[in-house]
């Protein structure tokens, strides 16, 4: 193999998509209510962005993974994390996907973050914090993200487990 072949390889193998862990707090029969894959989307009141939710659960575990791939209405272009670079990419699928840092739920209800982004809208760093009801095979919630001027934007998100 050539130089330039070993350099992909190298580059490649070392930059591979490996998601990383969500940290989960809870009581064991509240975690094992969120076991299973979950698809669903969300959506902001006042800035228009929308998307879809992914969040994959083991049984019995205190980690997930999620993630949230943010799209924006108009011509404003695309959502992108603050790390963004080849580090991002080892921990998520895309450069516009985001993940879920932090989740914990009791007694149903369920709190979490993403990781934080900057926002075309505002060309500004946004944090989100989301919290929500688990009813059987749904869970929905809303999700306040906070610019960095302070002033806050609202939405609405729900996920839904799929069968197995």
């Amino acid at each position: 193999m050539g130089r330039l072949t070993w350099i992909a390889l190298l580059l490649l193998t070392g930059c591979r998509y490996r998601p990383e862990p969500v940290l989960l707090r809870g009581d064991p029969n509240d975690l094992r209510a969120l076991a299973g894959k979950w698809d669903g989307v969300y959506s902001g009141l006042e800035s228009g962005r929308a998307g879809n939710i992914t969040f994959e659960i083991t049984a019995n575990a205190d980690s997930a993974f999620g993630e949230v791939l943010l799209t924006i209405p108009g011509d404003w272009g695309p959502v992108f994390p603050v790390d963004l670079g080849a580090a991002h990419l080892e921990h998520a699928r895309s450069a516009q996907t985001l993940n879920v840092q932090f989740v914990r739920i009791a007694g149903g209800q369920v709190r979490g973050t993403l990781e934080p982004y900057r926002a075309p809208d505002c060309s500004c760093v946004v944090h989100t914090v989301f919290t929500g009801s688990v009813v059987g095979d749904r869970i929905r919630g809303s999700f306040v993200t906070i610019l960095e001027n302070g002033r806050e934007q609202h939405g609405t998100w729900q996920l839904k487990r799929k069968k197995e």
